[in-house]
């Protein structure tokens, strides 16, 4: 999509937005944010929660953040890799290569199972991805002005805020799908709030970091809420040696 940007074959491009690289192409711009769907993360199998798994349980995944996440709740858990579209994973699972699997809410909901999740996992458990359950727009640089007024006609603010605050956290620490990195922003009655964390591969470490803004953000704040969050993050880690 991004190449095809470039050549002009296209004029838009629409993106679930935490597979995004923090670094677009010089050519792109995000342009608009869709409505936020259901940030969560969804255990699917016999079990509605992550303490109801048996000792020893083996969980598929490929999510290396979801991996970390769960080691760090459950040391005693297998996780292993589970690649492919939600189908495939719903049937490796049925299949018996695992006993329980993780999916997001978001593409759940999206497709019409979120029946197939078995209990949602509460998000001060499991933060998502930065950018998770959000749709973003690119347009190229030199698109014509009409096209991105219309563009930014179906832009939504507490989702733009929530994906700028999220992804400048991610660009601060270098935060890409390698790595086990997770931030959360949303609004509130006063203000905002966001939570971002990094965890270690084997999940034996989490460096956390939570802020709030106390009145109505605008791109900037929210921004530098996500930068903030993510310089005492750094802190944290470099206090560690890691």
């Amino acid at each position: 999509l991004d190449n095809a940007q470039a050549r002009g074959e296209i004029d838009v491009a629409v993106h679930s937005l935490k597979d995004v690289t923090v670094r677009l192409e010089e050519h792109l711009v995000l342009a608009a944010f869709l409505p936020r769907e259901d940030p969560h993360d969804c255990l699917i199998g016999p079990w509605p929660r992550i303490a109801d798994l048996p000792q020893g349980a083996i969980v598929g995944t490929s999510s290396i953040r979801r991996r970390s996440q769960l080691l760090l709740m459950r040391p005693d858990l297998k996780a292993v890799t589970f690649r492919g579209n939600v189908q495939t994973r719903l049937r490796k699972l049925a299949e018996g290569e695992a006993q329980a699997t993780i999916l997001a809410a978001a593409g759940l909901r999206r497709l019409g199972m979120i029946d197939k999740a078995a209990g949602i996992i509460p998000i001060e458990d499991m933060r998502p991805a930065g950018g998770q359950g959000i749709i973003g727009v690119t347009l190229h640089k030199q698109a014509p002005d009409w096209l991105a007024e219309a563009v930014a006609k179906v832009d939504d603010k507490p989702a733009h805020l929530a994906a700028v605050a999220e992804r400048a956290f991610l660009l601060r620490l270098d935060g890409s799908c390698r790595t086990p990195i997770a931030a959360h922003f949303r609004l509130t009655a006063s203000g905002a709030e966001m939570v971002g964390e990094v965890l270690s591969d084997e999940g034996d470490r989490r460096w956390r970091a939570e802020g709030r803004l106390e009145s109505a953000p605008g791109e900037s704040d929210a921004i530098e809420l996500g930068l903030a969050l993510a310089e005492k993050v750094a802190a944290q880690r470099a206090a560690d040696g890691r």
